[in-house]
């Protein structure tokens, strides 16, 4: 049963693959001039008593099948403009301490399940920001206010978080491996199956957080405070 269910998705990927490429990449006016010619074509030869031929027949019912077939064929261009827009949000707010647009920017491509690996935030106020299952490996967020954030499941491998504040915030499942956090705050924090294997964490301080499971193979533990 296996083997078939494996070999029917492998058939439907083949079959399908090509047709949404060709769905999505080709340009409107062929696109638009192919589909024309389809449906001219079944105006002309399909049965006016069958349910299609009744459908065709009208031509309100013919728009709305184009209306909706363009605004399906334009979702990916209105992904990448969403997208463009919330990091031009956080580009704007450079050198800002605080700002909404910033924060609405970040979690907006979070839930879009945007990658953030490289980001480079500095030195800025993400207080109760959503973040959870970011991805922001690499990142340099050296001195950020993560106060009171859910940052459950982020993903910030390698990445230097150094000097921040990450007092009272979700942290839980979180993955800081080979991360520098040198100086940082993790005060109250939920850091229950935390990974901070191979972190360095000279320095940080963890009075009243919640560290079950949490992961400190390998980690650098100099003048941290757990008291």
């Amino acid at each position: 049963f296996r083997r078939l269910t494996s070999s029917l998705d492998s058939l439907l990927g083949h079959i399908f693959r090509p047709v949404s490429a060709l769905f999505y990449n080709t340009s409107d006016n062929i696109f638009l001039g192919t589909l024309a010619i389809v449906i001219l074509f079944s105006l002309l030869y399909v049965d006016e008593e069958t349910f299609l031929g009744k459908c065709l027949g009208k031509v309100d019912d013919v728009s709305t099948l184009l209306a909706v077939v363009m605004f399906i064929r334009e979702a990916p261009d209105r992904q990448e403009q969403k997208h463009l827009a919330l990091f031009q949000a956080i580009d704007q707010a450079h050198g800002v301490h605080t700002s909404y647009a910033r924060i609405r920017g970040l979690q907006g491509l979070v839930e879009d399940n945007m990658s953030l690996h490289n980001l480079a935030l500095t030195d800025v106020d993400l207080s109760q920001i959503q973040l959870p299952g970011g991805q922001l490996n690499n990142a340099n967020l050296q001195n950020v206010i993560f106060h009171g954030a859910n940052l459950q499941g982020i993903q910030l491998e390698f990445s230097n978080v150094a000097k921040c504040n990450f007092s009272g915030a979700d942290l839980s499942q979180s993955n800081f491996g080979f991360a520098q956090c040198v100086g940082s705050v993790f005060s109250t924090a939920n850091l229950g199956g935390a990974n901070f294997m191979c972190a360095d964490l000279t320095d940080a301080k963890f009075t009243g957080a919640s560290l079950k499971d949490a992961n400190f193979r390998g980690a650098t533990l100099k003048g941290a405070c757990f008291a």
